[in-house]
């Protein structure tokens, strides 16, 4: 028996390593015998929350999830850079595999309140066990809630659940049935179990009242003055370009831009995740802590307040309307790819009204690392926010942003003007009368 046993590991049809695991399901790891071995000592060291319910996984690299996952269930994720709380799902679509053989098996996902990472994996299998190889998903991908489409904006994998997507999943309930469509209308659909749903549901939701609790209320921005109109682009960039910063956390890079000259600046809310601290870049390349005051659960907006040691920033000056105007020539500033202080320039090409907020429509070109960079006017006010841009094949120049007044909004903050009080700019801007920022403000 152990000549065979020992001819057939030899050939490969028997692995050492899968005849352990495979009786590990047997082994008793509360025993004096076994408790202490390497196989059993992941068994006991299982960890939890606060709560005492949530288990914590460790991982550095969402594709490589650890090896017992409790799919379907909130878990808290620590990594060497920050803790949160995310569901991972698995669409297990492939065979078992014995001999040689290449062949996709299905998708892995991993949900957080505000992000969607999903990655392809192929199976690859020999004479031994199979391995596991995972794919980035190229371009963007469709989230398909109760039937209705969905466009997730992203890259490598990373996609981002902006609030029109909470908040679909947030209306559909228990009822909901969420499936993703990778690589367009002709490719694979991944379904999500009902178990993941109703634990991304809950994650959402509990984010939701985390953010409100966050958030604070009636922070007073003081607007800077506009600088004379110019049918040139030089001198207002000259004058902006310093109030645009990179912010970056231990998951990347994207812009930010000062609002008032104590140090508040606005930038995406899926910029900053989860941290409360990030780290700010200005154009000259000086570098400051700034800390996470305010975020929307509403709309994908984020207050930070730059801790300046005294140094007074160059704000920039918003045009607090309620809609710009279609058409109107617009200037943006990021940080594309890493690419600091990057100069890009178009229309606003539509105004969408989503639930109440504004939001811009712009032919400018924008990529990753652009996101809560400023769309300014001619005048160097800001009109609104960077969010996320249309990706696909024969797509082109169809970005989005949100209106600064709704960004404002938003996050309970006011404003004053050099000439105007909170008061009076909120009857005129209620009334739509705000159409010239320039004679406002100036």
């Amino acid at each position: 028996m152990k000549k065979t046993i020992s001819a057939l590991i030899a050939l490969g049809i028997i692995s050492p390593i899968n005849f352990i695991n495979t009786q590990a399901v047997e082994i008793n790891c509360k025993s004096a015998v076994h408790k202490k071995k390497e196989y059993c000592k992941e068994k006991n060291e299982t960890k939890y929350s606060e709560d005492g319910v949530t288990p914590i996984i460790e991982v550095n690299d969402w594709k490589n999830p650890p090896k017992k996952i409790p799919w379907s269930t909130i878990v808290e994720v620590q990594s060497p850079f920050e803790s949160y709380k995310a569901v991972w799902d698995q669409d297990y679509k492939g065979i078992s595999c014995f001999i040689s053989c290449d062949f996709y098996e299905g998708f892995v996902s991993r949900w957080t309140s505000d992000q969607l990472a999903i990655s392809q994996f192929r199976s690859s299998c020999a004479l031994g066990p199979c391995r596991k190889n995972y794919y980035d998903i190229s371009g963007g991908v469709d989230l398909l809630i109760n039937g209705e489409t969905y466009y997730l904006s992203g890259q490598n994998g990373l996609f981002v659940l902006n609030a029109k997507v909470r908040r679909a999943i947030i209306s559909s309930g228990d009822n909901a049935k969420l499936s993703i469509r990778v690589g367009g209308s002709n490719s694979a659909i991944y379904n999500i179990g009902e178990e993941t749903t109703a634990a991304v549901l809950k994650l959402i939701l509990e984010s939701k009242m985390e953010d409100e609790a966050f958030s604070r209320k009636g922070v007073q921005v003081n607007l800077s003055k506009a600088i004379s109109s110019s049918d040139k682009v030089g001198p207002v960039i000259k004058r902006v370009l310093p109030g645009v910063v990179q912010v970056e956390t231990p998951r990347g890079k994207g812009t930010g831009f000062v609002i008032d000259n104590s140090g508040l600046a606005l930038t995406n809310r899926h910029v900053v995740g989860k941290f409360k601290t990030v780290k700010i870049k200005l154009n000259n390349s000086e570098e400051f802590t700034a800390e996470v005051i305010g975020r929307t659960s509403d709309l994908d907006v984020a207050l930070l307040s730059i801790k300046t040691d005294n140094k007074v920033l160059n704000s920039l000056p918003l045009c607090i309307k309620k809609s710009p105007t279609v058409g109107e020539d617009i200037i943006v500033i990021g940080n594309p790819l890493g690419l600091q202080s990057t100069i890009t320039r178009g229309i606003v090409s539509a105004i969408r009204n989503d639930e109440g907020s504004t939001m811009l429509q712009i032919d400018a070109s924008v990529n990753p690392g652009n996101s809560g960079g400023p769309i300014i006017n001619y005048n160097g006010e800001v009109l609104g926010i960077v969010t996320s841009k249309r990706v696909g094949m024969g797509i082109e120049g169809i970005g989005f942003g949100i209106g600064i007044t709704s960004a404002i909004e938003s996050l309970g903050a006011k404003v004053n003007t050099p000439n105007i009080s909170y008061e009076e700019v909120e009857k005129l801007v209620d009334q739509g009368e705000m159409t010239n920022c320039q004679n406002l403000i100036s």
